[in-house]
């Protein structure tokens, strides 16, 4: 008896299936064997490093998650942003290593080095982890790297766990995100999990960051949820973000208002992933309150992200095609214009371009979750508003259009304090101070 063509097609489905499955279990089964000589040969390696225990040199060597070359190129038209790695040139030399989609080094300068490392897809995590201690730990004993960095608390962390074992040099693990925030708010797709687990992920989060001699969050927030997730009090030092201050010296956002053909409308500026996390629906909802209000503005959303086509969607069924632009990446140097041309800076959530848009000048509207309280003083920088509540976004929105005089004050006071807090100058300052005391450690 014969198959119908869609029971061909189903058995082929299912056969095929089953091969994806067998050849996954064969590559996981490598995994585990190559990963265990390799295990050994480091072992070695630190018996090794116990014995010449050479004098450290002021040198750091990081690990980062993502962020190519590529990317970061793309994003800054520039890879000097590297340097930040290097507070007011503290260290004679730094490696930063890059876990990302390519193999390569780069000299970005002669005491800058930058190693791309290839993630493999969904197998040889394990060979692949045990290679990047084994690189690692040897460039910190051929080089006498005195601090190692992790950028993460996941892989990151523990790589450099690993390393700081074998070769008794101090590490520090950085903190830039509320990963069970993230978690809950958009799932697998914005979050760390480990073999699609969140409780895995977190369960060595709670490892690194217990194990860390020293834990450095970018700001209060997440401090507190540092240590919920087992960091000692005693061992965290909040590191603020930095910025180039500089664009916003100089720069009024008039010459970017014309390129982008914006008359004399009133803008209301959002910048960010256009993902679920960032709340670009609640936006859409706030420019729909407004239209029903008034017809001089016209919301400006910058980024790219996985909702963009649903965002658009949205608003041709809304009938705000006209109210709403979507303007898609733009070039790091561009921000600072497109925040300034602003008359409102609307910051729903945001991590890092809440102090770009502060920086700019202008009010700053924001949901009172996370950090934002940080830099949005309700009343004095900008207004902050209870999480989902469109409605009062909306009416703050034209407050401060329709009082411009009492929005110049609002965003005076909101560039102070940014650069008063996020100054590249504070911020190496007070990352050379942890440093130090970190290499005290290592005493």
């Amino acid at each position: 008896m014969s198959l119908s063509p869609a029971g061909a097609f189903t058995v082929r489905k299912h056969f095929l299936k089953l091969i994806r499955i067998i050849v996954r279990g064969l590559l996981s089964i490598l995994d585990i064997f190559v990963a265990v000589p390799l295990t050994i040969l480091i072992l070695v390696e630190a018996v090794i490093f116990r014995i010449m225990n050479r004098t450290r040199r002021k040198r750091i060597a990081l690990l980062v998650p993502g962020a190519d070359l590529t990317s970061i190129h793309r994003k800054y038209g520039t890879l000097n942003v590297y340097f930040r790695d290097n507070p007011s040139n503290y260290f004679e030399h730094c490696y930063r290593f890059l876990m990302g989609p390519n193999n390569c080094r780069l000299e970005l300068r002669e005491d800058f080095t930058v190693y791309e490392r290839k993630i493999p897809a969904n197998v040889m995590k394990l060979t692949y982890l045990a290679k990047l201690v084994l690189e690692i730990s040897a460039l910190t004993l051929r080089n006498r790297v005195a601090i190692l960095h992790a950028r993460d608390p996941y892989y990151c962390g523990l790589v450099m766990w690993a390393v700081s074992n074998i070769t008794r040099t101090p590490f520090c693990v950085s903190l830039h995100a509320d990963y069970d925030l993230a978690y809950a708010t958009t799932g697998r797709s914005e979050s760390q999990v480990i073999l699609g687990s969140r409780a895995i992920a977190k369960k060595l989060e709670r490892f690194v960051l217990s194990h860390a001699p020293m834990v450095l969050p970018i700001r209060e927030s997440i401090a507190k949820y540092a240590i919920g997730s087992g960091a000692r009090p005693d061992r965290i030092r909040i590191i603020p973000h930095g910025i180039d201050l500089t664009p916003y010296k100089s720069d009024d956002g008039t010459e970017c208002r014309k390129l982008f053909q914006l008359d004399d409308k009133k803008v209301v500026c959002s910048v960010g992933r256009l993902t679920k996390y960032n709340y670009p629906y609640d936006v859409i909802e706030v420019a729909r309150l407004i239209n029903q209000k008034r017809n001089d503005t016209i919301f400006f959303m910058v980024g790219i992200g996985s909702e963009r086509s649903n965002l658009e969607a949205k608003c041709r069924e809304l009938n705000l095609t006209d109210s709403v632009r979507f303007v898609g990446f733009q070039p790091q140097q561009m921000i600072p214009s497109i925040r300034m041309m602003a008359d409102v800076n609307l910051c729903l959530m945001a991590g890092f371009s809440l102090i770009e848009a502060c920086a700019a000048g202008r009010p700053v509207i924001a949901y009172d979750v996370d950090w934002h309280y940080e830099l949005v003083k309700n009343g004095e920088t900008g207004y902050l508003v209870p999480e989902k509540n469109v409605e009062a976004v909306a009416e703050a929105i034209c407050q401060i259009i329709d009082n411009p005089e009492r929005s110049k004050v609002l965003g005076e006071n909101a560039r102070r304090l940014a650069f008063e807090r996020h100054s590249m100058e504070k911020t190496n300052e007070i990352k050379v101070r942890a440093y130090e005391e970190l290499l005290r450690l290592q005493g």
